[in-house]
């Protein structure tokens, strides 16, 4: 479970992952890194260091088995499909939460 609230996307970069075909890579993390990734992403006071932040975590997202700036080990992918919907957590089922 999350301890910190959940951070909504901003529609402009959820507009720029998908542009770059990257929002399958986003949702394929586990909850708590997008949620540090908006959450850091939402912290900048300045617009240079938003793009900074966005930037890091686009490169990274590209890259796979990078979370902010430590490599991580690729663990095998568990998807599953309900109705038309995709998920990547199978444990979100258990607790009833369900990702955008």
């Amino acid at each position: 479970m999350l301890k910190r609230p959940l951070a909504k996307m901003p529609d402009s970069l959820r507009a720029e992952l998908e542009a770059a075909n990257l929002m399958p890579a986003f949702k394929q993390r586990p909850p708590y890194q997008r949620n540090d990734y908006l959450h850091w992403i939402e912290r900048a006071r300045h617009p240079e260091t938003r793009r900074k932040r966005i930037n890091q975590m686009i490169d990274e997202l590209t890259k796979g088995g990078i979370y902010m700036g430590m490599q991580q080990e690729l663990a095998s992918p568990r998807s599953f499909q309900i109705g038309q919907r995709s998920f990547s957590n199978p444990w979100l089922i258990e607790i009833g939460c369900f990702p955008d």
